[in-house]
């Protein structure tokens, strides 16, 4: 893409205006019928005025083109004549059509502004208070040392572990020391590995005081919501979690966890595969 500097688009708008100006009043006085072709051609000026600068460059360089253009438009044309009008018509679509390109133009560069001002804001916003969830053995460990690779030098950033622990209801049990015994060692083997995580955070160079710990159980409850019931609660800037691979038959039946909370988190989610 060329850019130019606004002095040169100022000389090319300014010099197509005398040129086609120029060209007008050499021809129109021979022939005056050609007026009505040369008189479109005003219009390219206005709109490289009114895209380049603008409102104000539109209606600037329209009222130009117009005053350029008026004795043209008066002159060998009889008052109330077809013509006459027609030409004053001209006139008034170079106003509009500058006005109203150049309006829409700013308009087009305010909400760009606007855009790019609220990413940057967002850009260098510091991600002070990280959730990161465990849900599933599969790649927590590769999304822990993702966490120890990039967040170690942010001395003010907490991770809070949170393991969630899944537990069948009793019913599917036989005996009441049976349920007992899936859930101690589904426990213990969701101890095993938060623990596993935090150390390879903390081994990463992420402090100890800003290592968090919480252990929630599951029952009969969707693994989602209650992670967005979590982020609701404390205010967590960043959802970090390990992808749980699944058949499209399984995500039918029930569901993705790591697709709803990209869905429906209102902070920014990411999935370590």
């Amino acid at each position: 893409m060329i850019f130019f500097k606004k002095s040169y688009k100022i000389a090319t708008v300014a010099l197509l205006v005398l040129i086609i100006a120029f060209i007008d009043y050499t021809v129109t006085f021979r022939l005056s019928k050609i007026d009505l072709v040369y008189r479109d051609v005003y219009f390219i000026p206005i709109l490289l005025g009114a895209y380049w600068f603008g409102k104000k460059g539109g209606l600037f360089t329209s009222l130009a083109a117009s005053a350029f253009y008026l004795p043209c438009a008066i002159l060998g044309n009889p008052l109330g004549s077809i013509i006459f009008f027609s030409n004053m018509l001209e006139i008034f679509f170079f106003i509009g059509v500058g006005y109203f390109v150049g309006s829409y133009r700013d308009l087009l560069r305010s909400q760009f502004v606007l855009t790019s001002n609220g990413y940057e804001e967002e850009l260098y916003q510091p991600t002070k208070n990280v959730l990161f969830c465990i849900y599933s053995a599969e790649n927590t460990f590769k999304a822990a040392r993702y966490i120890a690779d990039n967040f170690s030098h942010q001395s003010e950033t907490t991770v809070t572990v949170m393991g969630l622990l899944r537990v069948k209801p009793q019913d599917f049990f036989a005996t009441e020391e049976e349920f007992h015994t899936a859930l101690e060692k589904s426990n213990a083997e969701m101890t095993t590995i938060v623990e596993r995580a935090k150390a390879i955070i903390r081994q990463g160079g992420v402090s100890e005081p800003n290592i968090r710990e919480r252990m929630i159980t599951v029952e009969g409850e969707n693994t989602a919501k209650i992670i967005l019931k979590e982020q609701r609660r404390s205010h967590y800037d960043m959802i970090i979690a390990g992808c749980t691979k699944k058949t499209k038959a399984e995500e039918f039946l029930f569901g993705n966890t790591n697709v709803t909370l990209v869905r429906e988190a209102p902070c920014p989610v990411l999935v370590v595969c």
